[in-house]
């Protein structure tokens, strides 16, 4: 499980995980204006809005395609 870094303002609040995140933002602990990092150093922070807004994508994303698939063609004649 990953761990990321939650800072808001000047003080890093600790390390979490990310259910630890999605249960803080629940929960009101974490806010949107809070920033993240997903490294555990902290060299790389985004505010968490945009965070949640990347794993909102991940999870709506459709599933890969099986490379092995024949690819999908329509016969117009």
């Amino acid at each position: 499980m990953s761990k990321f870094r939650v800072r808001r303002g000047p003080d890093v609040l600790g390390t979490f995980t990310d259910l630890e995140l999605a249960e803080g933002l629940a929960s009101g602990r974490f806010s949107e204006f809070d920033v993240v990092s997903p490294s555990e150093e902290g060299d790389d922070w985004m505010p968490m809005q945009k965070y949640v807004a990347q794993l909102e994508a991940e999870e709506n994303a459709p599933p890969p395609l099986d490379p092995d698939d024949e690819p999908f063609r329509i016969d117009l004649g």
